[in-house]
């Protein structure tokens, strides 16, 4: 990019920052009176099972689901993106036996977003069990959701970690730009473990501690969302 264009990227930036008052604390009460914008996704209902894909591999070792959350990126997440702010998107799912409270399998996507004034396009950092720190680019925040605020074939079980003839159930979290320091080690352990461990035994003291923590308050957090999956029997 030559200067002439950086320098127009970053005058066209820095209007957007001033229109929006990040520059100015006088607009900041303001802004909590927004409503969403038109490209906002309408909020579920709360407690409202969701619809999600699951389906095997082919030799049928791996449980993979598919499903989409583009509802955590509300007004507030969707301005933040716009404005070229950093932003982290964590989903974590905990798998249960309908009616059990007994873990059986969990996973994790990780999704960091970085604007770039040079290349004006938004890079897209995904972990999750099955690979590490992929990088992608999109010039659309389109583009950023249909990485982060989804997920396409995440692996969640492994065969042995599921019981005969029973539903089960994804408990899902989701957090936007979560502070706890304890929340960032554990993902990193998750991240860096042995790439030939898709998921963590159920015995494990890595998933007692990565579904503990999950199972409990893990801090503060710019956007919390939570759901559970249709109980669903794998076939």
């Amino acid at each position: 990019m030559s200067a002439a264009r950086w320098r127009a990227a970053a005058r066209r930036r820095l209007r957007t920052l001033i229109a929006a008052g990040l520059v100015s604390g006088s607009a900041l009460s303001a802004a909590a009176q927004e409503t969403a914008p038109p490209d906002a996704p309408a909020p579920s209902a709360p407690n409202t099972p969701r619809e999600a894909r699951f389906e095997w591999d082919t030799a049928r070792r791996w449980l993979f689901v598919t499903l989409a959350f583009r509802d955590v990126a509300d007004a507030g997440v969707l301005r933040k993106l716009k404005l070229g702010l950093p932003t982290t998107i964590v989903l974590t799912g905990i798998l249960y036996a309908q009616g059990s409270d007994q873990p059986l399998a969990s996973t994790l996507q990780n999704c960091k977003i970085t604007w770039h004034v040079w290349e004006e396009m938004y890079r897209v950092e995904v972990s999750r069990p099955d690979q590490q720190a992929v990088r992608q680019w999109s010039p659309t925040l389109n583009g950023v959701l249909r990485r982060c605020a989804q997920t396409e074939r995440l692996p969640v079980a492994h065969v042995s970690q599921l019981p005969d003839e029973r539903p089960l159930v994804l408990r899902v979290k989701v957090l936007v730009n979560p502070v706890s320091q304890e929340l960032l080690q554990k993902i990193q352990s998750w991240i860096s473990r042995p790439s030939n461990t898709t998921a963590a035994s159920t015995g494990s003291i890595l998933f007692s501690t990565f579904t503990g923590l999950f199972m409990t308050q893990i801090g503060e957090a710019d956007r919390v969302l939570e759901f559970s999956t249709r109980p669903f029997l794998p076939k």
